[in-house]
């Protein structure tokens, strides 16, 4: 019966503190702006939902729809009120303001390249993908160096089968010379 209690008054405090939460969500605070028929009037150089995003134009001239005609550098979109992070970086999801820069840029708008992140970058790199070409480069090494190997005793031995060869082809000729020779002679002792 105690447990049942005890559940039942954090159920109704939880169902309280959902409805308080959603009553202040009724209410609208805008950063740089005010309040007009719940929705934020900004000040001016302001944009977003809640006038939370600061425009950052080229010069002081926007167009009648109160766009930015150009942007400063490293911002974009048509009120400049996004990070540009360019082809190093990705902008924030949720703070459009923000750049998540991929190694081994860094800064801002990531465009900053330090010597130590680019040393951490590369040192990272070669510690993962290390052990990976010596799996890749031994098997390699090792498959050359026995196809050296065969190819010597195969060299080897066709060096040697021409030598057999050139030695039975000599012998065969100085043997068929001889015997013409031998023969020749007899031809010439029958004659007398």
């Amino acid at each position: 019966m105690m447990t049942r209690a005890v559940f039942v008054a954090v159920a109704l405090v939880a169902l309280l503190a959902l409805v308080s939460a959603r009553a202040t969500n009724r209410t609208v605070r805008c950063e740089y702006g005010q309040v007009l028929n719940g929705k934020c009037k900004c000040r001016d150089g302001y944009v977003g939902q809640y006038c939370e995003l600061k425009m950052h134009c080229e010069g002081f001239s926007r167009t009648t729809e109160g766009h930015c005609v150009s942007c400063r550098t490293g911002w974009t979109s048509s009120y400049c009120e996004l990070v540009d992070c360019g082809a190093n970086g990705v902008r924030d999801h949720l703070n459009a303001t923000t750049c998540h820069c991929t190694p081994p840029y860094s800064g801002y708008f990531c465009t900053e390249q330090t010597t130590k992140n680019v040393y951490l970058h590369y040192n990272k790199m070669m510690y993962s993908l290390g052990p990976v070409g010596v799996i890749i480069v031994l098997p390699l090494m090792i498959f050359i160096a026995c196809c050296k190997r065969d190819s010597s005793k195969r060299q080897k031995r066709r060096i040697e089968e021409a030598i057999a060869h050139n030695r039975k082809t000599t012998i065969l000729m100085s043997a068929s010379s001889s015997s013409r020779a031998s023969s020749g002679s007899e031809v010439d002792l029958l004659v007398k």
